[in-house]
């Protein structure tokens, strides 16, 4: 159990339904984007006749509980279990109830506030002969000069020998081949079917 939901038990098994209520809205809407500063804390602690220190403690152990159940995708009794770390039946079926509720909406802000490496989006080259260098008045050797356009923006150049140009392609090509041989691994269809059927179990309990 983590030990910001362990420090928290003994309020939140004494805390009374309507605050743990206001609690786990306020809780659920931070999940979802809206920012909390320290004013907007001591006045929901105020405005429940808690402690600004006891209210943080409870306002985070819900939270946690919330993002494990949206981010592990614990759907129906499994949330019911709850119970065991000393919550009433009340204050899970309150998660509960807000966790079927909005876990579309907090998935979403999830995965758009997610941090990932740019994608490539664009590929552009052209080959170049080099007639004469400083070292040789005749050499004309091709090169081949690729623009990367990158999903944030960025736009990457840079220039390769025809031999390293070839390693590329071949390097590329064995990635995607072995894309395709992990795709069609049987654990991946198994992993692929169970989290068609959990979404589709979602938005029955709708």
């Amino acid at each position: 159990m983590p030990v910001e939901i362990k420090v928290a038990l003994p309020t939140l098994t004494t805390l009374d339904r309507a605050a743990t209520q206001n609690v786990i809205k306020a809780a659920s809407a931070y999940l979802k984007g809206k920012e909390f500063d320290q004013q907007m804390s001591q006045m929901q602690a105020e405005a429940l006749e808690m402690d600004v220190a006891q209210y943080g403690q409870v306002f985070t152990a819900i939270y946690l509980l919330l993002r494990t159940i949206v981010g592990k995708r614990i759907t129906g009794k499994a949330v019911g279990e709850l119970t065991g770390l000393g919550l009433s039946e009340d204050v899970v079926g309150d998660i509960a109830r807000v966790v079927k509720a909005q876990r579309s909406a907090i998935e979403d802000v999830a995965t758009g506030s997610a941090q990932a490496c740019p994608r490539l989006v664009s590929t552009r080259w052209r080959v170049d002969v080099a007639i004469s260098t400083s070292s040789l008045n005749k050499c004309l050797k091709p090169s081949i000069l690729m623009q990367l356009g990158l999903s944030d923006g960025k736009l990457k150049n840079f220039e390769l020998p025809l031999e390293k140009f070839h390693d590329l392609r071949f390097n590329v090509a064995k990635a995607l081949r072995a894309v395709q041989d992990l795709e069609a691994h049987p654990l991946i269809r198994v992993i692929n079917h169970v989290d068609n059927f959990e979404r589709e179990q979602l938005e029955k309990e709708k």
